[in-house]
């Protein structure tokens, strides 16, 4: 016959564990999702051009889900519960096309690779060197672009350079802002260059 107390422990097993489930269970967050947006800007004067965006090169280490976060020179960290809702190249990509076309409102953005045999009067050539957002609540887009005529002939050199916002706060919703704030700014140098050119 069993000691009454082992009894007692086998009966209280069962709802500890249950127990235990249910902190792990709770313990679990669930993940938040966000997207670059496009960011109102002021209009510039142009004629009616046929703009070609892209290609666009992305580095590999952004070719993840979870929000990256630099931490130091050479580190960084990924967000586990903070991601994108799409891939950041895509979203960059429609997000930098919407913000041309709102300061180059009589320019049409096509997004490369142009099907049925569309013809552009320029093409921006970009690469992304890095996107990120770091601890000091900073967003950072290091870049590479210069514009080509429809023969492919250079218009404007290889411009490199690098747009720094800072977010209100540290929480991502600010930091994905401060990342859509970038491409804004960039999507403004090229727009002013481009009126620039079709002004001449």
């Amino acid at each position: 016959m069993r000691p009454r107390h082992i009894h007692r422990l086998a009966a209280f097993i069962p709802p500890l564990m249950l127990a235990l489930a249910g902190i792990s269970c709770g313990a679990t967050q669930p993940s938040k999702f966000y997207l670059l947006n496009a960011v109102d800007t002021q209009p510039a004067n142009s004629a009616h051009i046929d703009i070609g965006l892209g290609p666009i090169e992305f580095p590999a280490y952004l070719d993840r889900n979870m929000i990256i976060v630099r931490t130091g020179a050479n580190s960084f960290e990924t967000a586990e519960y903070h991601r994108w809702a799409e891939p950041l190249e895509i979203n960059f990509t429609r997000v930098l096309a919407q913000n041309l076309g709102n300061v180059l409102p009589n320019a049409v953005v096509a997004i490369y690779p142009w099907r049925n045999g569309k013809e552009v009067n320029l093409q921006a050539l970009i690469e992304v060197i890095s996107f990120d957002s770091d601890n000091n609540n900073q967003a950072r887009l290091h870049v590479r672009w210069e514009l080509i005529d429809a023969e492919k002939k250079t218009i404007t050199p290889p411009q490199l350079h690098e747009y720094i916002k800072t977010a209100r706060n540290g929480d991502y919703e600010a930091r994905v802002q401060a990342m859509s704030e970038c491409v804004a700014a960039l999507g403004q140098e090229l727009a002013q260059e481009i009126a620039r050119i079709t002004s001449r």
